[in-house]
């Protein structure tokens, strides 16, 4: 949709600058594409740039634009799954269960999210009956 405004302008210019302007955005659609997102999706998902590539085009072919859209994170959740029932099947079991990229262990104080707000020292919210029990009712008072 960016190419349509500067492909008019250079068909206003002549029709030889619209032409190679066309056949330039052509050709970058085309590199950024199949090589440029295939790399970047790859190494953010740690998938194959082969896997990415074929993982969209069978979305695309089976569900369309919503296919193309999850077609990679579909085919990450493939990836990992296989990999753990690989690794069962071979009896690779890891002797600790962790958490994302740097595979930090569960039972670790930063992998639970409600422990960063108790190191920070921030005070923890009070609620409306813990206020009422500590001041006692109104009869108790006079």
């Amino acid at each position: 949709m960016g190419a349509i405004p500067t492909i008019g302008v250079a068909f206003l210019h002549s029709i030889r600058s619209g032409v190679v302007m066309f056949i330039v955005y052509v050709i970058y659609q085309q590199i950024e594409n199949h090589f440029i997102q295939t790399a970047v999706m790859s190494r953010t998902v740690n998938l194959n740039p082969l896997a990415v590539l074929v993982s969209v085009l069978i979305g695309v072919d089976l569900a369309g634009l919503l296919g193309a859209l999850l077609a990679i994170p579909i085919a990450g959740v493939i990836q990992v799954v296989g990999r753990d029932l690989f690794d069962h099947r071979h009896h690779r079991l890891k002797g600790e269960v962790t958490i994302g990229a740097d595979e930090i262990p569960i039972d670790t104080p930063s992998a639970n999210p409600g422990d960063d707000v108790a190191k920070s020292g921030a005070p923890e919210p009070e609620r409306l009956g813990d206020e009422v029990a500590k001041s006692g009712t109104p009869e108790e008072e006079s």
